[in-house]
């Protein structure tokens, strides 16, 4: 577009190098690493408690009990270490 209205002037601003775009880069992989690998691991764990269904159903009903385990572990735990809240 600046073809079109160019004013003649030389720009005295400097255009983004590849440092800049390297550091968007990782800046937005930091971002979202941690969302991306939850989501992949819900996902395989999706496949693997289907995958157990089709080996036996009690393989799929052991993997879904095993699961529900886990969170209420998790939900005893969190009550017997609440964060610690600085106001």
């Amino acid at each position: 577009m600046s073809f079109y209205y160019d004013d003649g002037q030389p720009d005295d601003e400097d255009e983004g190098g590849f440092r800049e775009v390297i550091a968007v880069i990782v800046a937005m992989f930091q971002l979202l690493a941690i969302p991306f690998a939850i989501l992949c691991g819900i996902v395989l764990l999706i496949g693997l408690v289907i995958w157990l269904f089709t080996v036996h159903s009690g393989l799929g009903f052991a993997a879904l009990g095993l699961l529900g385990l886990v969170l209420v572990g998790r939900v005893f735990w969190e009550l017997r270490h609440p964060p610690k809240l600085k106001l």
